[in-house]
């Protein structure tokens, strides 16, 4: 730390940090665009992290592995931002 602790009471306590996932959201392609009961592409609206749908598969309940859904926010927004950046230049 880059002070001193000098006055009590302390109290410690264990944690364990976790992030889940969706089970369902807004279905997107592999764009991370939104997509319509057509699964056409919704221009201009894109879905990342645990809102989007299909990151868990086919299956009905969560991977126990820590650290998956921050994995799949930070990639899926990077992949949206990409493709939202190349949609604006055009």
């Amino acid at each position: 730390m880059v002070y001193e602790v000098k006055e009590g009471p302390f109290y410690a306590i264990k944690m364990q940090i976790s992030n889940l996932g969706t089970l369902g959201g807004v279905r997107v392609n592999e764009k991370l665009q939104a997509t319509d009961e057509n699964l056409k592409p919704i221009p201009g609206l894109y879905v990342v992290g645990n809102d989007a749908a299909g990151f868990y598969g086919n299956i009905t309940s969560c991977p126990t592995f820590e650290g998956l859904a921050t994995g799949f926010a930070w990639n899926s927004g990077r992949i949206a931002g990409e493709n939202a950046a190349i949609n604006m230049k055009q």
